[in-house]
C-alpha cells in the first residue's frame, strides 16, 4: 500500500478519484501541489494515479508499506481464513440481505451495503499490503514511463 508520495522532493497528499475529478473540471480547487490515488484498471491491476501529471524528469519517490501473511496452510502464504479484523464485518453482509428481505427495509439494507463494501475496500488493501512484500515489484503509474 503506498503510504507517501513525493514528486521532485514536494510531498503529494492522497485523494479518491471523484475529488481529481472535481479538480479537473474546475468545481474545486486544487491547493496543494498536486494529489494521488490507487484505483485499478478494467483488468484490476492497481494503478497510482497523479494529479496533476508531473512534467518530465521529475524524480517521484513512494514509500511503500506492507503486512505478512497472518496464517497459512501451504508454502506458498496463502491464507486459509478472513483475518480476524474481518470477521465482524460479515455481519453487514448477512444484515444487508436480512433488511432488504425479512424486514422489507431498504433503507436499512442499502446503509449495511455500504459497510459491506466499505469492508470489502478494507479487506482488498489488507491483501495489497500482504501481497507487495516479495520479489521485485513495478508500480505501473498511469500517465508515467519507466
Amino acid at each position: 500500500m503506498v503510504e507517501r508520495v513525493a514528486v521532485a522532493g514536494r510531498p503529494w497528499g492522497s485523494s479518491d478519484r471523484e475529488t481529481v475529478r472535481q479538480f479537473e473540471t474546475g468545481s474545486l480547487a486544487l491547493q496543494a501541489v498536486g494529489v494521488w490515488y490507487e484505483q485499478p484498471d478494467p483488468e484490476g491491476i492497481r494503478r497510482l494515479h497523479l494529479y496533476p501529471t508531473p512534467s518530465g524528469g521529475a524524480t517521484l519517490e513512494l514509500e511503500w508499506v506492507y503486512a505478512g501473511s497472518f496464517k497459512a496452510d501451504d508454502l506458498n502464504g496463502v491464507p486459509s481464513e478472513f483475518p480476524e479484523w474481518f470477521h465482524p464485518k460479515l455481519c453487514h453482509f448477512a444484515a444487508e440481505a436480512y433488511y432488504e428481505t425479512v424486514e422489507d427495509n431498504p433503507e436499512l439494507a442499502e446503509q449495511q451495503k455500504a459497510k459491506a463494501d466499505l469492508a470489502v475496500s478494507e479487506l482488498v488493501r489488507y491483501d495489497n499490503k500482504r501481497r507487495s512484500g516479495s520479489g521485485v515489484f513495478r508500480i505501473p503509474i498511469a500517465g508515467m514511463t519507466a
